[in-house]
């Protein structure tokens, strides 16, 4: 076949450009190349740019206008200033300038005050040997770049969560077994200072404890055991944790119950220890005084506010965002998992909690929990 080959329905001719082929299909009509090459580009799934070759935009399609924000007319392009084209033309100028195309560029601006991240390519364009400019595409990867380092995220926290489990049980016994051969070593020993340094050792390791502990739980969450009790008495039982720390600070707890206390099933343990680890960071942070605590409840909703209000330091607004983050802490000796537990248990009681400054000075924590009508299965009386 002279010229053509012919091979499983595609054709194919010594002038195997797209252009000929076009111009082959449009029969050479000039009005129906320009509107099928208009339209084409206009509708193009990424965003398009034209860059001349002293680097000025002369023409964009509908979606890169939408990445600009942009109306449909062209006078509005007046305006460079938008982080995306400052952006494009810098890397524009920066292709004619080396002579070089550009492809898989990653590049994030601010829309909207939303971060939105680019995948860019640049190509030249050439005529008679001469580069008068540049194309320029932009595809949105936002959404594919958020799914991608959420399931990088999601598959390495699981890794993270498997091998410290693992690891913290294997540090638990041992620390077990040191401590119980202190204790018969203290046990055995009269007055004398070595039994106090055995008493200091014994106060380490339980501190030690107590974090592995907490990291278990937070890596593994156990679920909660319901028992259908008063709201008072977990607040005692919380209260109970941090009482010796707040006596050193000469801080006292007022406890104010607007209405009946209402009866609630809770996991005793598991909330007594978010309440205390609440508490902990208000005696902390605060120096003498009063904590407050208080409980309303709103009957509509069958739920029961707790707030915990200090007159400490207050939290810098650079922190706010983190408050719940494990590890995140501005304490010296501290883990970081105060909060994080506080609001992983709260939320396995189907509560909510949020922390806000006060108007004058210290930190308002309110907890949202439901009382015993929320659980109609277990509604009768022990």
């Amino acid at each position: 076949m002279s010229g053509t080959e012919l091979t499983q329905g595609l054709v194919l001719t010594t002038d195997n450009t797209f252009s000929s082929k076009i111009k082959k299909l449009f029969n050479f009509n000039p009005l129906s190349l320009e509107k099928f090459y208009n339209d084409f580009l206009q509708d193009f799934p990424d965003g398009i740019f034209l860059v001349d070759k002293n680097g000025e935009i002369l023409w964009v399609n509908t979606v890169a206008k939408r990445f600009m924000e942009m109306t449909k007319a062209f006078s509005s392009f007046g305006n460079f200033e938008n982080s995306l084209l400052s952006i494009i033309i810098n890397l524009a100028q920066s292709s004619l300038q080396n002579k070089r195309e550009l492809f898989n560029r990653e590049v994030s601006c601010i829309i909207n005050g939303q971060s939105i991240t680019f995948l860019l390519d640049i190509f030249l364009i050439r005529e008679n040997h001469r580069i008068v400019g540049t194309i320029l595409i932009a595809k949105d990867i936002t959404r594919l770049k958020s799914i991608n380092e959420a399931s990088t995220y999601c598959n390495m926290r699981g890794f993270i969560h498997q091998v410290a489990s693992g690891l913290a049980h294997e540090i638990r016994n041992p620390l077990t077994t040191v401590r119980g051969f202190i204790q018969l070593t203290q046990n055995s020993l009269k007055v004398s200072p070595k039994k106090e340094y055995l008493q200091v050792a014994l106060d380490e390791l339980d501190r030690a404890n107590n974090f592995i502990k907490d990291f278990l739980l937070y890596v593994r969450p156990a679920a909660p055991n319901f028992i259908l009790v008063s709201l008072e008495q977990v607040i005692e039982e919380a209260i109970k944790r941090v009482k010796q720390k707040a006596l050193l600070k000469d801080i006292i707890f007022e406890y104010t119950s607007f209405g009946d206390s209402p009866l609630m099933y809770l996991d005793v343990e598991q909330i007594s220890q978010a309440f205390g680890n609440i508490l902990e960071n208000a005696v902390d942070f605060s120096e003498q005084g009063i904590i407050e605590i208080s409980a309303l409840n709103v009957e509509k909703s069958d739920k029961t506010i707790i707030t915990f209000k200090d007159s400490g330091c207050g939290i810098p607004d650079k922190n706010m965002s983190r408050l719940f983050e494990p590890f995140f802490t501005t304490k010296e000796e501290a883990p970081g998992l105060g909060l994080t537990l506080a609001q992983s248990i709260i939320k396995n009681h189907g509560g909510e909690i949020c922390i806000a400054n006060n108007p004058d000075k210290g930190v308002s924590v309110t907890v949202h929990l439901y009382h015993v009508s929320k659980y109609p299965d277990q509604n009768q009386n022990p």
